[in-house]
């Protein structure tokens, strides 16, 4: 597997998140060292205050995923043994990419690689799917229903103009499952380059 190098050796800036106040870490920038001994350490500094520190050992899972929806929105959530979930925002700073890698380093060095993933959070999939998903099968249902209660009446040229109607909500529905499945859907990352896509 090939993978990027970090471009920075061990410190590296994101802007703070919602996630990372409420733990403590106060300031728009944080300031994240990953530090690499016999058991690697993550220690976030606020820019005003507070710090947080935990082990890579103590990390469940980590999760990056790209929110489509706004053009330059990533986000990467670490879920913890112990303590609350930490979300790094990757639309702050350039460092953000390196960052991520280099954690995914230190938890390939311990075994864990198998859980880096990439996705959304469930209830951000989920929503995605309920609402773009719904709308395109509201929109599919109109023209079935417009056939139901009057096509008996149609004359030949409106079953072309109605049958036109509904493709264009089902190529939306096919385009909304097609985009969840392909970015939005939490699964373990395959290799390197797969976790880099969802990183630029």
């Amino acid at each position: 597997m090939s993978k990027k190098q970090p471009a920075k050796d061990h410190l590296y800036s994101v802007g703070t998140t919602a996630s990372l106040r409420w733990a403590g870490a106060k300031g728009k920038v944080a300031h994240v060292e990953v530090a690499t001994y016999a058991d690697p350490t993550i220690t976030i500094q606020g820019e005003k205050r507070g710090c947080i520190e935990f082990p890579v050992s103590d990390i469940r899972w980590m999760r990056a995923g790209k929110e489509f929806g706004r053009t330059t929105h990533w986000r990467t959530v670490i879920a913890r043994e112990r303590g609350s979930d930490i979300v790094f925002d990757g639309s702050w700073s350039g460092d953000y990419p390196d960052l991520v890698l280099h954690i995914a380093e230190e938890m390939e060095a311990l075994g864990r690689f198998d859980r880096v993933q990439r996705g959304l959070r469930g209830w951000e999939n989920l929503a995605h799917l309920l609402i773009f998903g719904g709308i395109c099968l509201m929109l599919l249902y109109a023209p079935y229903d417009t056939w139901r209660l009057y096509g008996a009446d149609w004359k030949p040229g409106a079953y072309a103009i109605w049958g036109g109607f509904a493709l264009l909500p089902l190529i939306g529905l096919i385009y909304v499952v097609g985009t969840w499945w392909r970015w939005y859907r939490p699964r373990r990352v395959r290799d390197w380059e797969d976790l880099e896509r969802v990183l630029v």
